[in-house]
């Protein structure tokens, strides 16, 4: 079992070097309006192998909503105008992870549709 575990490691790892090889990366971070706030967003582009009918490429787009400005708070007190405690202990924020996306683009970085 640990053989093929071993090797199907391997292959994996080929699969990867070969696509990092091949494709392309564009990644960047920018702020962007979102429900919450303004919010770190990520985008990761991975262009494919041109094909000689098509071109894809891959998107993921990440935001973190650990990291945004004038995040919205939420208290579970009656009195939010009054500072307690207790109100201070049972104080959350709902907004504690991120949220990703994968898109499938055909066509280039000027020209694409989303699959």
């Amino acid at each position: 079992n640990l053989e093929e575990r071993m090797s199907v490691s391997s292959k994996d790892r080929l699969v990867e070097l070969n696509r990092n090889r091949f494709s392309p990366t564009d990644f960047y971070t920018v702020m962007e309006p979102s429900v919450v706030g303004d919010c770190e967003t990520t985008y990761n582009i991975e262009t494919d192998i041109p094909n000689e009918d098509q071109k894809y490429m891959y998107l993921t787009k990440i935001k973190n909503y650990k990291r945004c400005l004038d995040r919205p708070a939420y208290t579970r007190s009656y009195f939010n105008a009054m500072k307690c405690a207790q109100c201070e202990n049972e104080r959350t924020e709902p907004f504690k992870s991120a949220s990703q996306i994968r898109y499938i683009l055909n066509g280039d970085k000027r020209m694409f549709l989303i699959q």
